[in-house]
């Protein structure tokens, strides 16, 4: 990375240099050069042995998407399509088995499948949505929701935190904000001095910056800090501020405790008669009629033994897409 064109074309050189002497090739059908926030549209070619480089606007660096103007909301959108994608199969594996009135096994399989489709680099991307009231502004929590409220057949009008208390899942905020509290804690304690300087040059930034990284979850005014909200905010923005790691069972607690504050006042009705086809009401919205949850129904708890089993039915079955027949083979 380079500030100047002309500084980028020697260090290309270098390393054309530097490859030769390690009898080394770089190809440069795959290799791309992206300007960061240019503030033109002519850029100076760039070349690297004779072959000059095109120029695109995004790219991916270890699976996570990026573009010239280094918004996390690209990474979004794009970890939405392997979470849209595992929601499909779950949805298919349970039409097919017939597994449509088991509210148990579709949350554990969206917990198992396609829930850590959307962790991915989220320690990154996600950090705009750590805020307190941000909880369901993400697309994928979004996504998320729909996928609950067309399992349980409630309305889409539905209050999100109903939905959410009523399948015993906490909001994806949950566990991006402890993936990132881990990866800062990683860093703290890396053994790169030059990871630690970086840690810290981001910190000082955030009281200047609004964009990067630290300033998200501590901004520069402090007011709309993603640690507003937590019993122990104080502690953890002035562990922050010195760049000491964070105690992750405290936080852990302390953000159950902030998501708590919603699900408290929002309380889940449930109108049951003696008989156990009493109609379903969450928060005054009925079921949809002739849904699955529209009668209450009282299933016993899932044996883990089952569990296991199913999750091995689901993996052979969503791998079996991918193995050729004997016919294909020709065996």
């Amino acid at each position: 990375m380079s500030n100047d064109p002309n500084h980028m074309q020697t260090m290309l050189n270098k390393l054309r240099a530097y490859a030769r002497r390690k009898s080394l090739t770089v190809n440069t059908q795959k290799s791309e050069v992206t300007c960061f926030n240019p503030y033109t549209s002519n850029l100076p070619p760039l070349f690297y042995d004779g072959a000059q480089l095109p120029f695109t606007d995004s790219f991916k660096y270890l699976g996570m998407a990026c573009d010239r103007h280094i918004n996390l909301n690209t990474a979004a959108d794009a970890t939405l399509r392997p979470f849209s994608a595992g929601t499909f199969h779950i949805k298919q594996f349970i039409r097919e088995h017939d597994h449509t009135n088991r509210l148990h096994i579709c949350k554990w399989l969206l917990k198992t499948y396609a829930i850590p489709a959307g962790m991915y680099v989220s320690q990154l991307w996600a950090t705009p949505f750590l805020r307190q009231g941000k909880e369901m502004d993400n697309p994928i929590q979004k996504l998320l929701m729909t996928v609950l409220k067309r399992i349980l057949m409630v309305k889409d009008t539905t209050p999100s935190w109903c939905v959410m208390r009523e399948c015993g899942l906490e909001p994806l905020q949950f566990n991006w904000f402890r993936a990132a509290v881990q990866l800062y804690n990683a860093l703290t304690q890396s053994n790169s001095s030059t990871v630690r300087k970086i840690l810290q040059a981001d910190m000082q930034l955030s009281s200047r910056c609004y964009d990067c990284w630290s300033s998200h979850i501590l901004s520069a005014s402090h007011i709309v800090s993603a640690m507003n909200g937590l019993t122990q905010s104080y502690l953890f923005k002035e562990r922050l501020l010195n760049c000491e790691p964070i105690d992750l069972g405290r936080f852990v607690v302390d953000l159950r405790e902030r998501h708590l504050e919603f699900w408290t006042p929002v309380l889940i009705y449930i109108h049951e008669s003696a008989t156990a086809n009493a109609p379903l009401t969450i928060n005054g919205v009925p079921c949809l009629p002739g849904g699955p949850w529209s009668h209450i129904r009282h299933t016993p708890s899932l044996d883990t033994c089952f569990l296991i089993f199913l999750m091995t039915l689901f993996t052979a079955w969503l791998a079996s897409d991918f193995v050729p027949t004997l016919w294909e083979l020709k065996l």
